[in-house]
């Protein structure tokens, strides 16, 4: 004789709890799935009509209450609008995996929006030091322009240079209001780059053998190449920039010019 399972009083009211409780936990995990998403009701609502059902806000909120039976079909399409697994709805875990998933969710986007404000303040804050360099050299201009040799134009043109480098010729239209335009700057770029280049490849040549062979074979290649008129890397240019020599050279060449085209404006007037 085959073992049956007795039924129970025992079994039945725990079989009879469990349904109970299936209506709440699915209206439960609902909710908990839709906030984790970060839709609104009625996007969800939207949602179930493309995918053929006749929804609402109000079918939406009353299948979270508990309200309303949520046939098989219903569930099936949440879950893939949800994008989670059919057994999520079937499980009670309490209110933990909602709060983790939403959790993980807004620290998602918390550090996405904190890497786009930090992009913003570090693009707003190079804006800032470049103005605050093409308004220097401006008033200093100026000042020269009104007071002539009464005001030191070398010494404010060498304080910006060595304070800002290649940033002073990154607004053209101020050389271009005092007659230097975008070719005069160009020039005095290129020359200022050469002076620094030939110096470099000087000092390589009074190195002695030991030194040089602590110095990188690939800047001494880079070096040559820019001087017989080759193209090299944009990095090894803006190299030549950095440091005092290549500002030195720039600031003296733009002040000479800056002088003159002034002298000029002033007796034509």
């Amino acid at each position: 004789m085959e073992n049956q399972r007795q039924s129970t009083p025992a079994n039945a009211e725990a079989a009879e709890s469990v349904a109970a409780r299936l209506p709440s936990v699915l209206a439960m995990r609902l909710k908990g799935a839709r906030v984790a998403s970060g839709m609104s009701q009625q996007a969800v609502a939207e949602a179930m009509v493309e995918r053929g059902f006749k929804w609402r806000q109000s079918t939406v909120a009353k299948s979270e209450s508990g309200d309303r039976p949520v046939l098989f079909s219903e569930v099936a399409a949440l879950s893939a609008i949800y994008r989670k697994d059919l057994d999520y709805f079937r499980h009670s875990g309490g209110n933990l995996d909602e709060l983790i998933d939403a959790l993980e969710r807004q620290l998602s986007d918390t550090r996405r929006d904190y890497q786009a404000l930090l992009y913003q303040v570090q693009a707003s804050r190079s804006e800032i030091v470049m103005f605050e360099c093409v308004t220097e050299l401006a008033q200093a201009i100026r000042q020269y322009r009104d007071t002539g040799d009464e005001f030191d134009l070398d010494v404010a043109l060498r304080d910006a240079f060595h304070r800002h480098g290649y940033m002073c010729f990154s607004m053209p239209s101020l050389y271009e209001a005092v007659g230097i335009d975008q070719s005069d700057i160009e020039n005095i770029d290129s020359w200022a780059l050469r002076k620094v280049a030939s110096n470099e490849r000087r000092r390589h040549r009074s190195l002695s053998e030991e030194e040089l062979m602590e110095e990188s074979g690939m800047l001494l290649n880079s070096v040559a190449q820019f001087l017989d008129g080759e193209q090299v890397d944009p990095g090894f240019i803006a190299s030549l920039r950095e440091g005092d020599e290549w500002a030195s050279f720039a600031w003296m060449a733009l002040g000479g010019l800056l002088k003159k085209r002034i002298q000029v404006e002033s007796e034509g007037e």
